[in-house]
């Protein structure tokens, strides 16, 4: 076997993959467009990210694939803006929840007013049993259940099975019979 057939280590041959935009920097040149963001920056912010908004931002990019495509992503959302544009950007974002790379560059750029884009969690708070449930159960229908409920559960044991039987009551009927 040739040295040139033999395997490599991936950490020799990592810096030789192309970072995105590599390829297309000289047409971006030719182009007058901004080349896209360094990928070593891009992996900076997602740290600071991670750091800033913890599982909130992790759950976005959970697997491998995903944070690959966010990274490239971010890259062209983010292209021709300088550190100091980033580190503004940084400075203006100031919620609980991480921004889109559209929301973040706005951010960087100065023109998103705050109250435009900031993340809606009255959407996700709790609301209280009574005003979830604005409509009782059919009773009907309930017993229903619990007949076939009482029918899956003829090998239970009888314990287990009264148990069973009045915590989908309880759950049901608020108590009722």
């Amino acid at each position: 076997m040739t040295k040139s057939n033999q395997m490599q280590p991936v950490s020799a041959v990592i810096n030789q993959i192309p970072q995105v935009g590599q390829v297309e920097s000289i047409s971006h040149s030719r182009m007058n467009t901004p080349e896209p963001l360094l990928k070593s920056r891009v992996i900076r912010l997602f740290n600071r990210f991670q750091v800033r908004f913890g599982h909130k931002w992790l759950s976005l990019i959970e697997d491998a694939e995903l944070r690959l495509l966010a990274i490239a992503d971010w890259q062209e959302q983010l292209a021709g803006l300088s550190d100091q544009q980033i580190a503004d950007g940084l400075k203006a974002l100031k919620t609980d929840w991480p921004p889109s790379a559209h929301e973040f560059r706005r951010l960087c750029e100065g023109k998103q007013e705050k109250e435009h884009w900031q993340h809606n969690t009255a959407a996700y708070r709790l609301k209280s049993g009574v005003q979830m449930l604005e409509k009782k159960a059919d009773k009907d229908k309930a017993r229903s259940a619990l007949s076939k409920a009482r029918q899956m559960m003829q090998s239970t044991d009888p314990r287990e099975k009264a148990r069973i039987e009045a915590d989908a009551k309880k759950l049901l009927f608020g108590g009722e019979q």
